[in-house]
Order: structure tokens, then sequence, then C-alpha cells
């Protein structure tokens, strides 16, 4: 593997690291997802009716439903991330006050011994 391709990764960008994009850029695009649908019917006379009411009735409900538990996952996640950091601060504080609470308890006891 060349340099250019190994340099994105060593600058921790996880955006610019995925270099297979690149390597496919001027070959086949099979490895891009199709994201179209198709309806086939092998009912010839109400097929096209059945496939009719898929494509313009169910298909845009369930992408609004699609779209809306989308949204409310990402944000959930950004809340549980956000959440996950506090209880981190939370604990390392925690940490440090009983580390500092144990050497004002030993300091109390050698003063109060002396």
């Amino acid at each position: 593997m060349s340099d250019d391709l190994n340099e994105p990764a060593s600058q921790g960008s996880l955006a610019l690291a995925l270099s297979l994009p690149r390597l496919l850029r001027d070959r086949d695009a099979d490895w891009r997802l199709k994201t179209y649908l198709r309806f086939p019917s092998h009912r010839r006379v109400v097929g096209p009716a059945i496939s009719a009411l898929k494509r313009h009735l169910l298909l845009p409900l369930f992408r609004v439903f699609h779209e809306y538990g989308r949204e409310n996952f990402r944000r959930q996640n950004n809340l549980n991330v956000t959440m996950f950091a506090c209880l981190e601060l939370l604990a390392a504080e925690n940490i440090r006050l009983r580390r500092d609470l144990s050497q004002l308890q030993q300091f109390a006891e050698t003063r109060s011994s002396s």
C-alpha cells in the first residue's frame, strides 16, 4: 500500500481513513448500495394495482416512520454519549474527592496524635 493511503489513518480522522472508496473509484460501481425499490408481481390482473398501492401509499408511510425513528435514534445516541461523559466526569471527581478526604483524615490523625 502506498503512503498516501496510510496518511489519513495516521491523522486520526475516521472519515478520511476510509480509503476503500478511493481504491474502488475507477473500478466497477457494484460495491455501492442500490437504494431504489422494485415491486415486481407475478399476478397479471391485480399485480399492478398492488404494486401501485405499495409504491404510492405504503412506501411513503414507511419512509416517514423510518425518518422519524432515525432522528429519534440519533438524538438518543447523542444523549447517551453526553450522559456517559458526565458519568465519567462524576466518577473521576468522586475518586479525587475520596483521595482528598483520605489525605485530610490522615492529616487529622497525625495532628491529633502529636
